[in-house]
């Protein structure tokens, strides 16, 4: 089953959050991860060959936006807020190119995920990124660019 499908299937957005071995690891309540009244496990999609699982959660209805800086030394960053962001003073001094991106339903992205299928990303790497943009912090890309 591909993730489209599957999203298609239980009508709404879903952004993977964490692996875990076991499936079913999360149950209602409270973990590291917050809330999980809405998480699931889906045992077959981003299977690895040891036995890692994807957790995925709903996503909110709300619109994100991704700031993205691309530096003139190569480098680039970006954060995920839920606030549009205000451009800084230094972001007309030359030092990067500034760009905004939403992400929700009828924007530039539907999802998290769709944004970072556009960036080549090792699998190993997605969740901590995931989870990093999630806590609001700059995350470098510019291996991934």
């Amino acid at each position: 089953m591909t993730f489209k499908k599957f999203k298609k299937e239980h009508k709404g957005g879903f952004r993977p959050i964490a692996a875990e071995d076991i499936p079913g690891f999360y149950k209602k309540g409270s973990s590291m991860y917050g809330d999980c009244d809405d998480m699931i496990v889906v045992s077959h999609l981003y299977q690895s060959l040891n036995g890692i699982y994807t957790v995925y959660l709903k996503n909110p209805a709300k619109t994100r936006y991704l700031e993205t800086r691309y530096y003139d030394n190569g480098s680039a960053e970006a954060r995920l807020t839920r606030g549009r962001p205000a451009k800084e003073s230094d972001d007309n001094t030359g030092k990067y190119d500034f760009y905004i991106e939403e992400i929700g339903e009828d924007a530039d992205y539907e999802s998290l995920e769709e944004w970072i299928e556009q960036l080549c990303i090792e699998l190993d790497d997605i969740v901590p990124i995931i989870l990093d943009l999630d806590a609001g912090q700059w995350v470098d890309i510019t291996p991934y660019i």
